[in-house]
């Protein structure tokens, strides 16, 4: 037994050779069963989820072992052509050319995607840097398909920059100009145009391309950057002062705009005279602080009497942006005195309070704030400031007095667009301090004063919460039901059942699931949603079914050209033309179903959920978890359930939250990124990624590698998990996974740390807030659908 255990390592030769013979003289009664062969389909197959998954390698490796298990003619096709756009995809740009080509050899016209196998060729020369054979490849693609011709003569007007041959860029884009969908591409193809112009130094059309782009450009920050190129254009053409006029008036109308700061140093550099004003308003959006206030004190000096009281304002604030508090107090005081008139005088007593609170001189603050009020008490800001007086406090952890102020503010301004908030606000300082009968009081004068408000859930749930520690359990029950009458899908009523639940007895921890049940397509389900959907969507009955994918999409030049752009790898191109059908369908429900699942068939899963959500705002539901069953789950899915049942499991997590992080953080798209520069399904930065990479001993970890599923959901999951652990708290990592670990342990404090209720509150960051509830909210949503 111990050699049949372990032959390679147990037994010597002469052992293993006398076994054999031994085993061949027996007769024995039944063969035993041979191992099974893996078929052709099933290895394509999981190479597709491979590739659809970003792991490179692998996928190779099973489209080559597709190509090794005798495949029929379809199949050998198709793992030929995949295995050319994994090569593409993995960087292996020689080992694509050489597969592709073999692929045009070995199947000449004889599969749909001939065509598409020259735009890839194309591509991966151009990766390579061979531009001449690129555009050869780019133009074969093109006498075959020519859906997305502006998108290839683009493509070619590149190729044709790289290899220094402007005027023939030129010829590419303006053909990619004449076919182009939609504006903004065409602005783009037109500053292509101007800037291969200028490669010519040939500037006079040049100019004439910014100057058709203005004419169509709405946006501020767009407008200033085509003026700064247009007067960079003027400079080098050696026509100064019509440089010097575009420089201007990107300074005098853009000032937020970045470009507006590189005119304003063309034309510091030149001696142009500039407003001391706009100077410094430019200077003071750019964050070039002391420049900003040198400016307003010199526009101030030039006319002591007739200057702007906003030169006061903007110092102020550019003071207080380099911490000089006493100086932009001063400024603010002298808005405040000397400019009544302005319209930034109001604003100024409020930064003249914080600017206060900043050097830690609590009381000044208070004073500020008090002095406002009693001077104006009729002032249409006087609500916002007493406002502030409360938050001050509290923020300071003076429950009793933030609570005082709070009420006062309710009283005397009971119509202000916030006063129900204050009322809220009062209780919670009150609970914090244990003094939950003042706590009721506060929050059932809420709910009798302000009957359609919309913290009506919340109020009800903190109602029930003070209620159960007073001992008065049956208000307390009643509370939370009402609570969870208000919207069964709120995160307050929610919480206000999981507390009721707790309290019975009959609830686990929130976030502790662990078995899913996986979702399949149930025609019923589906012919139930179809039936919704016209029973309210104004249906005619002509044409195609509800369902059918091709019901008038596949007409519509976005669809087709979106179609053909994902078939060729230019995913964000195709996401732009999908987004572009979606607005044009934007009224339309049973339209919009047919793309949403139109887009589900063809990954692009973050469109089909955004689809959703517009029939639900077009329906006479309030939510989808209203609508029926197959809607939620086009709404909640579980996409990359490989991945993410593995890594959740891998890490001790329950499933279905890491599948609500990635609904909230990406919707699904692989390529998500973020102004922060997160990236991919779970939204993670590079530094992060980086560490995470370390920890877990990643080999030759890089950015991109973020945009790999397969990545990214593994170092989601990894660091998901690690906060939850450094925690203990699942709300509180969920805080850090937004906001950060230091920001969460801030928020996080000694009488935070025992209710999960209160360290959700006292999230200052509403944007962290609101993303720790609605995470809350779409767990226990994929919980009623798959547990």
């Amino acid at each position: 037994m111990s050699c049949l255990k372990d032959l390679g390592k147990r037994c010597g030769m002469a052992s293993l050779l006398g076994l054999t013979i031994l085993l061949l003289a027996f007769q024995f009664p039944e063969a035993s069963s041979p191992t099974p062969t893996v078929q052709p389909a099933e290895h394509l197959e999981a190479a597709r989820i491979h590739q659809r998954n970003g792991d490179y390698q692998s996928a190779i490796a099973a489209y080559k072992a597709v190509l090794a298990s005798e495949p029929n003619q379809e199949q050998m096709r198709e793992a030929r052509y995949h295995l050319g756009e994994s090569y593409l995809a993995s960087g292996s740009y020689e080992l694509a050319v050489d597969t592709l080509k073999g692929l045009l050899r070995e199947h000449r016209g004889s599969d749909k995607r001939y065509p598409q196998v020259f735009f890839l060729l194309a591509q991966a020369h151009q990766r390579l840097g061979h531009w001449t054979e690129a555009i050869k490849y780019y133009r074969a693609y093109l006498a075959r398909r020519d859906v997305i011709a502006s998108y290839v003569h683009e493509l070619i007007g590149d190729c044709y920059i790289n290899l220094g041959i402007y005027s023939e860029a030129i010829n590419a884009y303006e053909d990619a100009l004449q076919e182009a969908p939609e504006a903004g591409f065409q602005v783009h193809l037109r500053e292509k145009i101007a800037d291969a112009y200028l490669r010519q130094q040939n500037y006079e059309p040049a100019i004439a391309q910014y100057d058709a782009i203005l004419k169509i450009a709405r946006i501020g920050y767009y407008r200033a950057k085509i003026e700064y190129l247009a007067g960079m254009a003027y400079l080098n053409w050696g026509q100064t002062d019509q440089a010097h006029a575009r420089f201007l008036e990107t300074v005098n109308n853009y000032p937020e705009a970045r470009y507006a700061y590189l005119s304003l140093v063309e034309l510091v550099n030149a001696g142009v005279k500039v407003d001391d004003f706009q100077r410094g308003l430019v200077d003071y959006y750019n964050g070039a602080y002391q420049p900003a206030i040198d400016a307003f004190h010199r526009h101030v000096q030039a006319d002591p009497h007739g200057h702007s009281g906003a030169a006061h304002y903007y110092a102020g604030l550019a003071y207080k942006a380099i911490d000089s508090y006493e100086l932009a107090r001063r400024e603010f005081d002298l808005l405040i005195d000397t400019h009544p008139e302005d319209e930034r005088w109001d604003q100024a007593w409020l930064e003249k309070a914080a600017v206060l609170a900043d050097r830690g001189d609590y009381d000044g603050a208070v004073q500020v704030y008090q002095t406002f009020v009693r001077l104006y008490p009729q002032h249409e800001l006087a609500g916002e400031v007493l406002w502030r007086r409360a938050q001050l406090a509290e923020s300071h952890h003076r429950y009793d007095e933030a609570a005082r102020v709070y009420l006062d503010l309710q009283s005397r301004y009971p119509q202000w667009e916030q006063a129900d908030a204050a009322l809220f606000q009062a209780g919670l300082c009150y609970y914090r301090q244990a003094k939950e009968r003042k706590a009721v009081d506060a929050w059932r004068k809420l709910l009798e004063d302000y009957a359609q408000s919309e913290l009506r859930s919340k109020a009800l749930f903190w109602l029930g919460k003070a209620y159960l520690r007073l001992g008065e359990t049956e208000e307390a029950k009643q509370s939370l039901a009402e609570a969870t009458a208000v919207s069964a899908r709120d995160y307050y009523a929610l919480r206000a059942e999981e507390l009721r639940r707790a309290r019975d007895g009959d609830a686990s921890p929130p976030f502790a699931g662990a078995n899913i049940l996986l979702a399949t397509d149930r025609p019923a389900e589906q012919e139930e949603a179809e039936a919704w959907l016209e029973s309210w969507a104004n249906v005619s009955g002509e044409g195609s079914e509800p369902g059918d994918p091709d019901f008038d999409l596949t007409r519509d030049p976005h669809f087709r050209r979106g179609q053909e752009l994902l078939a060729v790898g230019l995913r964000e191109e195709a996401l732009n033309e999908f987004k572009a059908l979606r607005e044009e369908l934007a009224d339309d429900p049973l339209a919009l179903y047919q793309l949403a699942l139109a887009c589900r068939s063809m990954g692009l899963y973050r469109s089909s959920i955004r689809c959703v959500q517009r029939i639900v705002h077009l329906s006479p539901v309030e939510s989808v978890l209203e609508g029926p069953p197959f809607l939620q789950r086009l709404a909640y899915p579980l996409y990359f359930e490989d991945l993410v049942i593995a890594e959740a499991q891998a890490n001790n997590l329950d499933p279905l939250l890491l599948f609500a992080v990635i609904r909230q953080e990406s919707l699904f798209e692989p390529y998500a990124a973020s102004w922060a520069d997160a990236r991919g399904l779970t939204q993670i930065v590079p530094a992060t990624g980086e560490w995470v990479a370390t920890r877990l001993g990643w080999p030759e970890y890089h950015p991109d590698d973020l945009d790999k599923p397969y990545v990214n959901v593994k170092f989601g999951a990894w660091y998901l998990a690690y906060q939850i652990q450094d925690f203990g708290n699942v709300f509180a990592a969920l805080t850090a996974y937004n906001a950060g670990p230091g920001n969460a342990i801030r928020w996080l404090s000694t009488e935070n740390e025992s209710d999960d209720d209160l360290f959700v509150e006292g999230i200052t960051f509403a944007e962290s807030q609101l993303y720790v509830k609605r995470l809350y909210e779409y767990y226990f949503a994929y919980n009623a659908l798959y547990r």
